[in-house]
């Protein structure tokens, strides 16, 4: 996983990488700047481009982020929020919580783009309802990753307890 093997989102659009590596399976820390631009740290970069290349979809630079009611974003690259699209029509189609959650889910949604800096902007209204200011915290999901707030992540991670029968 050398310079022969480098790590893009659309082609001709390269993330430069200087050695081999490990996966790297940690939360990232990055800075807010004023204008709510942050550089998605390299190893979300990375696992983006692998939860790309495991949809065999085109690479993209296109992000949405939206929140399902936590205290945090929620990241999808493009191949996999079409697939979460393709989930809230069939939730929209039915009175009741899930058209509810569907139109929470679709309504808060944006497209973003990661620039030539691998940096993007967190909107305004998402950055507010995760209280994000300064700081952002990385954590990734099996199709993507969220962005929260490095206080209430470590708030919420408190009361978390893993599901009866999860076996690791």
């Amino acid at each position: 996983m050398g310079l022969d093997n480098p790590i893009y989102f659309e082609p001709g659009i390269r993330w430069h990488k200087v050695a081999k590596a490990p996966k790297n399976r940690n939360n990232a820390l990055a800075a807010v700047d004023p204008k709510g631009r942050v550089v998605i740290p390299w190893g979300v970069r990375e696992h983006i481009a692998r939860v790309v290349r495991r949809a065999m979809a085109r690479p993209s630079r296109r992000l949405i982020m939206t929140h399902l009611g936590e205290p945090c974003i929620v990241v999808y690259p493009e191949p996999e929020w079409e697939k979460v699209e393709e989930q809230l029509r069939d939730l929209d189609s039915r009175p009741g919580p899930g058209r509810a959650a569907a139109r929470l889910i679709q309504g808060f949604a944006e497209s973003v783009e990661v620039d030539s800096a691998g940096r993007v902007v967190i909107p305004g209204h998402l950055a507010e309802h995760a209280g994000i200011k300064d700081k952002a915290l990385f954590v990734k999901l099996p199709r993507g990753f969220e962005i929260w707030s490095p206080e209430r992540y470590q708030e919420w991670s408190k009361d978390v307890k893993l599901p009866e029968g999860l076996r690791l």
